[in-house]
């Protein structure tokens, strides 16, 4: 996401005058921010969407996982739009908006779990994959999709504590919403790193 031109906090106290005005002393706040994350974030859905309509085969836990991280970016959009000047005049719809993509992500991670049983009982019944080299490469990948939907799971809870944050009476509390938003960060870091060591796996079969 790398939104690190200031604290959450700084910038809604300066535009909306929500949250701490020692905060936003002496803060420079660049008002694009916000947009510019939104758009990042709707970049990264496309090339999701686009990943997925090249996945041929049936109930492949990527395209799941995919379908999760797109949900994941339609919550954060949300996130983001709120923080935009005016953003919060109907804390409740804003809510509930976060609160929707949240129990997507949980939606397919329940069928990239699915997916996930189906590979390993075609793995189970696949007479090429009986020696104990194949046995390994596939109980890896196993492994590293669980993680995987792990990973959404623990997005989602993030995005459905905001959400909650969002909708509770008094002052919006910024600050733990930024601390959210950077384990998110964190969790899509370590989203991609597995991503990129299946395929890593999968280029040298």
């Amino acid at each position: 996401m790398r939104r690190t031109l200031l604290p959450i906090a700084a910038a809604l106290a300066l535009m909306t005058g929500l949250g701490s005005p020692a905060a936003a002393q002496n803060a420079e706040v660049d008002p694009q921010i916000f947009d510019k994350s939104i758009v990042e974030r709707a970049a990264h859905s496309q090339g999701l969407e686009a990943a997925n309509a090249q996945i041929n085969v049936p109930d492949h836990p990527q395209k799941s996982l995919n379908t999760a991280a797109i949900s994941a970016d339609q919550g954060l959009m949300a996130v983001f739009a709120a923080e935009k000047p005016g953003g919060l005049d109907d804390r409740l719809t804003v809510s509930a908006e976060i609160r929707k993509h949240a129990d997507a992500m949980l939606d397919a991670a329940d069928a990239a779990e699915r997916d996930v049983a189906t590979l390993a009982d075609r793995a189970r019944d696949d007479s090429s994959m009986q020696s104990e080299a194949a046995q390994a490469r596939v109980e890896a990948a196993l492994t590293s999709y669980r993680e995987s939907l792990a990973g959404e799971r623990e997005i989602s809870q993030h995005l459905t504590d905001i959400a909650a944050r969002v909708e509770q009476p008094g002052e919006v509390d910024w600050e733990a919403i930024e601390t959210q938003i950077a384990a998110i960060e964190t969790l899509f870091q370590n989203r991609d790193a597995l991503a990129q060591a299946r395929k890593a796996a999968s280029d040298r079969r």
